[in-house]
C-alpha cells in the first residue's frame, strides 16, 4: 500500500469547516460536538451532517438530542429530541427524511427493531415498520433509495441483511453477508454495497471485506481490510470508500487511527494519513470531498470525546 508522508500532509489548523478548496490527504479540525459521546451514528444529506445517539459514563449526559452540523458556519445545533436513548444505531438520510435504525435501547441496553423517521422539512417524527431482526452494532447503507441494514448482534453476531423500502414502509430479506459480524462499517459505491471489518465471538480484528451485487442478490469476497479492526466507520468519496478508526480489547488493548481507502476499480487499498485522534464508536459521513469523523472513544471501552476532524479525501 502507498504510505503518505504524515508530516507534509497533516494539517490541523482550525478553519471554516467547509473550505473552498481542500487539499487531498490533509486533515483539519472543525467545531466540536456540543456533548461528548461514543457509539454514535452519523449521516449526511450532502449539505449538512446529522448525529444521533451514543453512550457516556455520566448518567446526566444528554444523549437524547439530535444534532445538525452546518459546514458553512462551522456550527453544531440540536434540532430534535429522541423519546428514549439509543446507542450503536444506524443513521441514514433519504431525500428529506432522517432514519434512525435499530441500536441498543435503555434501560436494559436491549437490541432494538425500531425505525424512527424524522422529516427534516416539517420536523415531525413517525414510527415506521420495525426491522424484522432487532439488533445493535449494525451497519446501514443506502442503495437505490432503500435502507440496507447489515449484521450486528441479537444475542450473537449475525450476517443478517434486511432492506427497507420507504415507498411501501416494508422490509424484505436479502442475501446475508458471508461473514457474521458486528461493529462493522458499510458503504455504497456505483450501485453496490460494501461491508468491512468488525468483530465476532472470537476476535475484534476481522479483516473480512465483501461486496453485494443487488442484481444477483449475492455477496462476494474482495481484498481484505489491511488493518483488521472493529468499532469503525466508513464513507465514500469519489471512486473510493474510506474506513476509519476502531478498537481492540485484550492484552494489546488500543484504539486505531487508521484511514484506509478501497478502490473498487482495481480492487486495491491505499493507506491515507491517520486520524489525528485515534478512536472507536465514531460517526463518519461525507459532504462533498470532505469526510467528517465525529465523537467516539479515544481509548477502548466506554470513553468519550467531542472531536470533529475532517479529511479532504477528494
Amino acid at each position: 500500500m502507498r504510505r503518505w508522508p504524515i508530516a507534509l500532509l497533516l494539517a490541523l489548523a482550525a478553519a471554516p469547516a467547509f473550505a473552498a478548496g481542500c487539499v487531498p490527504g490533509t486533515w483539519r479540525i472543525a467545531a466540536p460536538l456540543p456533548v461528548a459521546r461514543t457509539e454514535v451514528a452519523a449521516a449526511s444529506d450532502g449539505t449538512a451532517l446529522y448525529l444521533a445517539g451514543g453512550m457516556a459514563r455520566d448518567r446526566a449526559t444528554d444523549l437524547l438530542t439530535l444534532y445538525r452540523y452546518d459546514p458553512t458556519t462551522d456550527t453544531w445545533k440540536g434540532f430534535a429530541v429522541l423519546d428514549q436513548p439509543v446507542n450503536h444505531a444506524g443513521l441514514a438520510v433519504i431525500e428529506t427524511t432522517l432514519y434512525i435504525i435499530g441500536g441498543y435501547e435503555g434501560p436494559r441496553n436491549a437490541p432494538s427493531a425500531r425505525l424512527r423517521a424524522y422529516d427534516l422539512a416539517t420536523g415531525t417524527v413517525t414510527e415506521r415498520s420495525p426491522m424484522p431482526t432487532p439488533r445493535g452494532a449494525l451497519a446501514v447503507a443506502i442503495l437505490d433509495g432503500k435502507l440496507h441494514a447489515l449484521g450486528g448482534t441479537t444475542d450473537r453476531s449475525v450476517a443478517t441483511h434486511e432492506i427497507y423500502d420507504p415507498a411501501t414502509d416494508r422490509w424484505s430479506e436479502a442475501a446475508p453477508m458471508r461473514v457474521p459480524r458486528n461493529h462493522l462499517a458499510a458503504g455504497n459505491l456505483d450501485g453496490r454495497l460494501y461491508a468491512f471489518g468488525g468483530r465476532d465471538g472470537e476476535t475484534f480484528l476481522l479483516d473480512a471485506a465483501e461486496v453485494y451485487d443487488p442484481v444477483a442478490n449475492a455477496w462476494s469476497d474482495i481484498a481484505p481490510l489491511p488493518t483488521g479492526r472493529s468499532g469503525i466507520g466508513a464513507a465514500a468519496v469519489s471512486v473510493r470508500i474510506v474506513v476509519f478508526g476502531g478498537e481492540v480489547g485484550g492484552p494489546d488493548s488500543h484504539t486505531f487511527g487508521d484511514a484506509e481507502a478501497y478502490d473498487p476499480l482495481n480492487g486495491s487499498w491505499t493507506s491515507l494519513p491517520p486520524m489525528p485522534t485515534p478512536r472507536h464508536g465514531l460517526g463518519v459521513a461525507a459532504i462533498g470531498n470532505e469526510i467528517f469523523v465525529v465523537s467516539g472513544g479515544p481509548q477502548p471501552g466506554l470513553t468519550v470525546s467531542d472531536v470533529t476532524e475532517v479529511l479532504c479525501a477528494g
